[in-house]
């Protein structure tokens, strides 16, 4: 690769590398990401400027990444970084990369809960297994006067969480706990708002999912048994038990083929209402519960 000096040269050797990898839209797409992130240029400059001489650490890097995309290592993960909610999260193979319908879940809630506040006082928002911490990070953003905290059960998680939350600016407590230990409950107070996007991916859902998912993001943040789908929501509403305030809201992402038993589930603990809201493609992905 020595002898590509320009950032036209350089952008069709990613394509042609990556040809029986990526799909031509996947490749084009690739190769402007990361010419982006190792040049820092917008991608009009990438057309504009495509003459340019490319220094030679950025072939390195190039190659070095080129290797990874090969091996289908998602490019989050080998740039480091991911977008949410127009801002830039760190990310890495401690957690799952954000997805555009968790998006959706936390606009939900921001609609649900504009001034932040709940007779006078702040509002407590909870989020269980954070991960990037990309949710609680968000909410804190946009609902500024709430008090957020963050549980997750990695250490590596809620330390990449921490560095997320930390370059944003968001004022978030994080904390370890396993949700499914109902001992460590005992630890949080009350909450106003709860949120969570739990594992809820089924074994049999592997065939229709890419190497790129299965290969390298965190299978304990994705995949639940099949025997007992609803685990991680049978604890969430046990755990609200004690810990939601009267009047208070949880919201959970969902696999879009359970979303009658999510409701249900909740229904049977006593829950009053389950709202249950599809994504921008028309699949049931969020459930509200008051």
């Amino acid at each position: 690769m020595n002898h590509i000096h320009t950032i036209k040269s350089i952008r069709s050797l990613i394509k042609n590398q990556l040809i029986g990898y990526y799909e031509p839209g996947e490749r084009d797409s690739l190769a402007d990401l990361m010419l982006e992130e190792y040049l820092g240029l917008s991608r009009v400059s990438l057309r504009l400027d495509a003459d340019l001489p490319v220094p030679g650490g950025v072939i390195v890097m190039v190659t070095s990444a080129l290797s990874q995309l090969k091996k289908h290592v998602p490019v989050q993960y080998v740039l480091g970084k991911a977008y949410f909610c127009d801002m830039v999260f760190k990310v890495n193979e401690h957690v799952l990369i954000p997805r555009r319908e968790t998006e959706e879940l936390v606009g939900w809630i921001a609609e649900d809960h504009t001034g932040g506040r709940i007779s006078g006082a702040p509002l407590d928002i909870l989020d269980l297994g954070t991960g990037s911490g990309c949710i609680a990070i968000t909410l804190k953003k946009k609902i500024p006067d709430a008090l957020v905290m963050a549980v997750d059960i990695s250490p590596e998680a809620l330390a990449l969480a921490q560095i997320n939350a930390g370059q944003l600016g968001a004022g978030v407590l994080f904390g370890q706990m396993d949700l499914l230990d109902a001992h460590q409950w005992e630890t949080l107070g009350l909450f106003d708002v709860m949120v969570s996007n739990p594992p809820y991916v089924l074994p049999s859902d592997r065939e229709r999912m890419g190497a790129n998912v299965l290969d390298h993001e965190p299978a304990t943040a994705l995949f639940v048994s099949e025997d007992r789908p609803l685990r991680y929501y049978e604890a969430i509403a046990a755990f609200s038990g004690n810990h939601l305030k009267p009047h208070g809201k949880i919201y959970v992402e969902i696999n879009e083929q359970m979303g009658k038993h999510v409701c249900e589930l909740f229904n049977h603990a006593g829950f009053k209402q389950t709202v249950l809201r599809q994504d921008l493609h028309g699949r049931d992905r969020i459930v509200r519960i008051s």
